[in-house]
């Protein structure tokens, strides 16, 4: 007769490989699931701060150089959250800025300077926050 082992043994190393192997598929998907329920709750955290930014354009002021313009925004934020505005379009235009944080229920000048002359003409502008809004205007 042979000589191995027997079979409670050879049970019992089964039961300790496969629950070793459990532990560690285990450990892996809580850690790995943690991971992406984390960046679906800072994706909803955000979604939230940016529907909680509003801001209105109250008055523009052009000023005509040589060869660009000096667009002056006054922008009210009437919103419950700090709003930084990030960039300024004039007809598809990007202005050079700089970014300006403005506070609830606060008005600040937004000034940018883009290489397109716009005496006495009708444009397009838009201002975007940080976040991706925009508020569009055609000043005339």
């Amino acid at each position: 007769m042979a000589k191995g082992i027997s079979e409670i043994i050879a049970i019992l190393m089964m039961i300790i490989i496969v629950s070793s192997i459990s532990v560690i598929i285990y450990s892996y998907s809580v850690g790995f699931l943690t991971g992406v329920t984390s960046i679906f709750g800072e994706r909803t955290r955000i979604d939230i701060i940016s529907m909680k930014e509003k801001f209105v354009i109250v008055d523009v002021f052009v000023e005509v150089l040589s060869n660009n313009s000096i667009v002056s925004v006054a922008v009210y934020n009437y919103g419950k959250v700090d709003v930084i505005l990030h960039q300024m379009f004039i007809n598809g235009t990007k202005a050079e800025v700089e970014e300006i944080k403005l506070a609830p229920n606060n008005v600040v000048w937004f000034n940018g300077s883009v290489p397109i002359l716009l005496s006495n003409s009708t444009f397009y502008l838009r201002i975007v926050t940080k976040m991706g809004n925009f508020y569009e205007v055609l000043v005339s």
